[in-house]
């Protein structure tokens, strides 16, 4: 069996999965009847040692075709699915030859390892606690077994019973001094108390008493790595490949020693290598390495050799698409979806594969059509659901997609990307308390990740619960040491509670490490801003950008950074030299429309506006780029053009509230469209309830309707609140009509004190004429 460390961390937690279990040969025990069926373990035996593991399958479940009750064939094909990394299968093999034969000694020790594999993650008390009475069930059946010890000792270890388990560990290494996995988990343990001198001896000892050992130099070279020992963890792999040429995990690991040390042209040909041995999960890494290595096309034509030679291999078709998707080569990629559905019309995977593709080219309900005929085939996929919310997301349609997101994890709960963009959107949508609640549903095997532990942050900042926060923070930051994003929030958390000093601290630290951190720079300027010393903020911008002259994130925070200190030329051009980098990039063009507005130049803002509703990369911001467009035209003076733009945003966005309330005003003061609206006024009133604008809307609306006392009710509010000419005019007016003669006198004073030049001066002068003989 293989036995080695494959994680850089050494946590309690996790002894048992730091262990990657590989099964070559294994002797066959127990009598056998029929030349037919030992033919047939014979054959698959040979083919599981060449790795050649679907037609070992085959093999031995012919041998079970003719001994059913011959526990041999299924203990051989529970050895096979291992090696394939399927474990559950594994599993299942073992418990039938265990079934066929209780003193089956090989099937019961694997059922121990998975056993106590299975829950070497875990933190659930209960969960370690069953999956240790199992063990010691088997290890019932096959007393003081070495394997079956190993596995208790691992067992024990992951529940906190440290003593038992090196006490079990050094039985079953004792009774089995070739016994890898004890070894390794004996290292391990003594590495956790920081024991690293004792951990090497186990491990040399391991390698002195099984010489032939591939295994045993494995497990020591990933000890050599675990302690920054890599040319002593290469000279280890190295020993283990003279033992077996075909080992995977010891050509992977050297690999990235190359990898790490800068030696590529080696780092290539070890993964040739690699790639080219019979175990599929190997297959694509050579072509993966060319693609991050920038040889794109030669990594390609890789991708497209393996999906060939196998067109039912789903994975390496998989691997192709992702590659075409990531080099832009759509039109590629469509083909070969397509020529997939060609030849099965049902493939749930292909049309999935093809929404994806139409998502990224802005297809929208091309995209909602292939998942809507997945949803046929298969109502219970998560992954269609996951993917409408996109379709949602990208018409503006945020409740819609939050109910695909909710439908997502009704059918899989493990969907991590479904829940963190859902807690997302509900943090995004002023519901913090409701992202909280549905991170705590989080399953247990990803509760504790760094995803979730940032995502449940952002949910704090958004609850206002400083406590919690700042314990979750240090929480997450004393397991992912200096990882970027907890330590931008630390920042975040620092600020405000004025902090400055360690704020900025965490900021610059971030920086560090991603020198293209937008918020982080941001806000590092803004510790300045704080201490009002605008100019060093500005500087600060300034100097890290110049270090990044190529990111269009930068630059155009940069033209914030200038248009803010009212440097508006110099803001233009980081803004124009944003685009250049990236022409899609939205803020960029929006904050130039903007200025331009500002500027007076609607010519030139109405253009470039004009130029984002029709790109079709943006169909998520539409809403946005139509209602700026209805107030463009609006400062413009042409209120009949903003009327169109404004309905525009609403049929993407019906909740867009700056069109809601836009379009209702327009409607109410230069329309007889008046019933239309108040129901516009009014579902803006709904989704903002406290806004003095809307107020403002729904009494003009309800003045321009004849309902003066309502009128009154929300125009005195919003006059109180907002206390503009034009507010005070307009209830000026309906204090008029109401009647009452003196507060309107007053309040029309107020108003002209404050703009006599308003063409809403004229309206209710006006009106005070026409009611000049009312008491």
């Amino acid at each position: 069996m293989r036995l080695f460390f494959v994680s850089r961390v050494a946590t309690p937690a996790a002894v048992a999965a730091l262990m990657l279990v590989v099964f070559s040969g294994a002797v066959l025990t127990g009598c056998r009847s029929g030349s037919a069926e030992v033919g047939y373990l014979d054959r698959g035996k040979e083919l599981l040692a060449k790795k050649e593991y679907a037609r070992a399958i085959l093999e031995f479940k012919n041998a079970t075709r003719l001994q059913p009750k011959d526990a041999e064939p299924y203990y051989q094909t529970g050895l096979v699915y291992l090696a394939m990394g399927d474990f559950q299968s594994g599993y299942q093999s073992f418990r039938k030859a265990a079934e066929a034969d209780p003193k089956h000694v090989k099937a019961q020790e694997k059922i121990a390892e998975i056993i106590a594999g299975s829950v070497s993650n875990t933190r659930d008390a209960q969960q370690l606690q069953a999956a240790e009475t199992q063990v010691r069930s088997v290890l019932a059946n096959i007393p003081e077994n070495p394997g079956a010890l190993g596995a208790l000792g691992l067992t024990e270890y992951s529940l906190g019973k440290s003593e038992e388990a090196v006490k079990d560990l050094e039985a079953a290494l004792e009774k089995s001094p070739q016994y890898i996995k004890a070894a390794s988990g004996l290292a391990m343990i003594k590495m956790n108390n920081k024991d690293f001198k004792g951990a090497e001896e186990i491990l040399r000892k391991a390698v002195a008493d099984s010489p032939q050992s591939a295994d045993a130099q494995l497990a020591l070279g990933s000890f050599y790595v675990l302690t920054s020992r890599a040319n002593e963890a290469e000279a280890a792999y190295r020993k283990a490949l003279s033992i077996d040429l075909k080992s995977g995990p010891a050509l992977l690991e050297l690999a990235r020693i190359q990898i790490v040390s800068g030696r590529k042209d080696e780092a290539e040909k070890t993964l040739t290598t690699l790639s080219a041995l019979p175990d599929a999960q190997y297959r694509p890494l050579h072509a993966n390495y060319l693609f991050q290595q920038g040889k794109v096309d030669v990594a390609i034509k890789e991708f497209e050799q393996q999906a060939a030679a196998d067109p039912k291999d789903r994975d390496a078709f998989t691997r192709l698409t992702s590659a075409y998707f990531a080099a832009k080569r759509f039109p590629e990629a469509e083909r070969a979806v397509n020529a997939a559905l060609k030849r099965n019309s049902k493939d749930v995977n292909a049309l999935l594969d093809r929404s994806k593709l139409y998502l990224a080219t802005a297809k929208i309900s091309e995209a909602e059509t292939d998942l809507n005929q997945v949803l046929q085939f298969d109502p219970n996929s998560a992954i269609a659901h996951y993917l409408l919310s996109k379709v949602s997301v990208a018409r503006g349609q945020q409740l819609a997609a939050r109910q695909q997101l909710s439908k997502a994890l009704d059918y899989n709960p493990s969907l991590l990307e479904a829940r963190l963009e859902l807690a997302q959107s509900l943090i995004a949508s002023g519901g913090p308390k409701a992202a909280l609640e549905l991170l705590d549903q989080t399953p247990e095997a990803q509760r504790g990740g760094l995803p979730v532990i940032v995502a449940r942050n952002w949910a704090y900042f958004g609850t206002q619960e400083q406590a919690e926060l700042s314990k979750s923070i240090a929480d997450g930051l004393s397991k992912y040491k200096g990882e970027p994003d907890l330590v931008l929030q630390d920042g975040l958390q620092k600020f405000r509670a004025k902090d400055i000093v360690g704020s900025r601290k965490a900021f610059e630290q971030v920086l560090t490490v991603r020198a293209e951190d937008a918020l982080a720079l941001d806000s590092l300027a803004k510790t300045y801003v704080f201490e009002k010393r605008q100019d060093q903020a500005l500087k600060t911008v300034e100097q890290y950008i110049a270090q990044r002259p190529n990111s269009a994130p930068l630059q155009n925070l940069l033209g914030n950074w200038l248009a803010t200190n009212k440097r508006r030329d110099e803001a233009r051009k980081a803004y124009a030299a944003a685009l250049a980098i990236d022409p899609y990039l939205f803020s960029a063009s929006m904050s130039l429309a903007l200025q331009d507005t500002a500027e007076g130049k609607y010519d030139s803002a109405r253009e470039r506006l004009t130029a984002l509703a029709g790109t079709a990369l943006i169909p998520a911001n539409r809403p946005v780029v139509e209602a700026m467009l209805g107030m463009l035209e609006s400062k413009a003076g042409n209120t009949g053009a903003a009327i169109p733009h404004y309905r525009k945003a609403l049929e993407a966005d019906p909740n867009n509230l700056i069109a809601l309330n836009n379009l209702a005003y327009l409607l109410a003061d230069g329309t007889d469209q008046l019933d239309q609206a108040l129901k516009y006024a009014q579902q803006a009133k709904e989704l903002d309830p406290d806004s003095v604008l809307i107020d403002h809307t729904i009494g003009w609306a309800f003045y321009r309707k004849g309902l003066y006392e309502s009128a009154v009710i929300h125009l005195r509010n919003a006059a109180a609140k907002e206390g503009t000419a034009r507010s005070k005019y307009h209830l000026a007016m309906a204090y008029l009509k109401t009647g009452d003669r003196r507060r309107g006198q007053q309040t029309l004073d107020e108003a002209r004190k404050i703009d006599p030049n308003l063409p809403e001066a004229t309206a209710a002068l006006q009106v005070m004429a026409s009611l000049s003989g009312v008491n």
